[in-house]
């Protein structure tokens, strides 16, 4: 059994564009405005050829948009809600979570846990909340 070629890219440069050039078999790939985008190309040449190819790892920048996407979803379906006014009469709250109220004679009042989680240091740290780090 022959094992399959691996493909290598040779990197081009010119005018802040990149571009990937194979140096197993004549394909080259288009230009690029980044050199990360010119290597995922190559990456797709090298998978459409048969080529078993790890995934890429996301890179720490990724990674943190992310997770600050995701706490902006949790922030969305946790945004405080104002309470009918006969019910803020008889909590004496004004706004609360829809998202953790689950029983409209008892509302979960605004903040949530959710938000305070999210804007809270963790016990016992060091670490500044939200509100002190702005």
């Amino acid at each position: 059994m022959t094992t399959p070629k691996q493909h290598r890219a040779q990197l081009w440069h010119s005018s802040g564009q990149c571009r990937t050039q194979c140096r197993t078999c004549d394909w080259a790939g288009a230009w690029q405005p980044s050199e990360a985008a010119a290597r995922e190309e190559h990456r797709q040449h090298r998978r459409a050829l048969g080529e078993n190819v790890p995934p890429r790892a996301p890179s720490q920048a990724e990674r943190l948009r992310a997770a600050e996407a995701a706490v902006e979803r949790v922030r969305r379906l946790h945004t405080p809600a104002a309470s009918h006014p006969v019910m803020a009469f008889i909590t004496d709250q004004d706004e609360h979570c829809p998202t953790c109220t689950r029983d409209a004679l008892a509302p979960v009042a605004s903040p949530c846990p959710t938000l305070r989680a999210l804007d809270g240091a963790l016990p016992n740290s060091d670490y500044p909340t939200v509100q002190e780090a702005r």
